[in-house]
């Protein structure tokens, strides 16, 4: 009997001890997803695309001639508007703010081209994206950025570049209503084939895993594993048939919550990039274009990173070619 207790007694301590280390994990990443008091997390400067000019330009893309169907999103606010930053940014964040805050006002005037330019400027200026360690992080509107240069690219007739910028976009903000409507009108102008809405279970598992940050994610990790400690705690106490369900049905409970912070971090090194090329690219045996073919990936296809030279990227397909592809046809979704 009383190795059974002591069973229960050490599950339940590591149920605790899992709960403490989810707990700090997520309060050393809160800035990410909480402002302080008196500051917003970003400003929501995404610019809308003009429907008529995309109708004019191709006539085949019909649907985008309403307003309604075009690529769009909130109502653009500036740096003076609203604060962007929980401390005082440095010099090159500073630039980055005042580059993205031009671009928008140069969407305004129509001038969409100079829009993009600064944009991606911007995009240079504040590097790699870093997730956020401590309240002084100074936080970036990445996810408005790079919606904005999807907005750019979709106008400018880059439908596959404009499926890149939505996806890497939706990697800071998985919920975002106006950048997932605008994905599915760049997929649907490249001419991409999605699935028709009847996914079966490990299509929706995958879509769910996907539907939070690594912040979010670790939250919802502690979510699933309190109730967990509680209940093998009770049942390592008390005993009981009731307990014992209880165990089991917060077990099954915590399986789901936690399954989206063991995703990402299992995929915390990956470097996912989409085939953007029209028509699709071969992928070599060697990095050169008069090098054997050993396969072949199509537009919209999702391929990994594994090594890089100056003009060419070494990815591993998701049928396990393994090659080169020159690097003008691939666009990196991490950004």
């Amino acid at each position: 009997m009383w190795i059974r207790t002591t069973i229960r007694a050490v599950c339940a301590s590591a149920a605790a001890l899992l709960v403490l280390t989810a707990f700090a994990s997520a309060q050393d990443d809160g800035a990410v997803g909480d402002a302080s008091s008196d500051t917003p997390v970003s400003t929501s400067a995404e610019v809308e695309v003009d429907a008529d000019a995309d109708a004019a330009r191709d006539a085949a893309n019909q649907e985008v001639e309403d307003a309604a169907d075009a690529p769009s999103a909130a109502a653009p606010r500036t740096a003076a508007d609203a604060p962007r930053y929980f401390a005082e940014p440095t010099p090159e964040q500073q630039r980055a703010a005042e580059l993205f805050d031009a671009g928008v006002a140069a969407w305004r005037e129509g001038r969409h081209a100079r829009a993009e330019e600064l944009w991606l400027e911007t995009l240079r200026v504040i590097g790699p994206p870093v997730e956020a360690t401590a309240s002084d992080q100074v936080l970036f509107d990445r996810h408005a950025l790079l919606h904005d240069l999807g907005n750019a690219a979709y106008r400018a007739g880059r439908h596959l570049e404009a499926v890149g910028w939505y996806e890497a976009a939706l990697r800071h903000r998985p919920r975002h209503a106006a950048t997932r409507s605008n994905l599915e009108l760049a997929e649907r102008a490249a001419g991409l084939e999605r699935a028709d809405g009847s996914s079966g279970t490990a299509e929706a598992w995958a879509a769910y895993l996907e539907l939070w940050t690594p912040a979010e994610a670790r939250w919802l990790a502690l979510l699933g594993l309190v109730p967990l400690a509680i209940a093998l705690l009770v049942e390592a106490v008390r005993g009981g048939r009731a307990a014992v369900l209880w165990a089991v049905a917060s077990l099954c409970l915590a399986v789901v919550l936690v399954a989206p912070h063991a995703n990402h971090r299992a995929h915390e090194d990956a470097s996912p990039h989409l085939v953007i090329a029209e028509g699709g690219a071969i992928v070599h045996a060697e990095a050169r274009a008069a090098a054997t073919g050993v396969g072949r990936v199509e537009p919209g296809d999702l391929v990994e990173r594994v090594d890089a030279l100056p003009d060419w990227i070494r990815v591993e397909t998701r049928d396990g070619a393994n090659g080169w592809v020159r690097k003008d046809a691939l666009f990196a979704l991490r950004r």
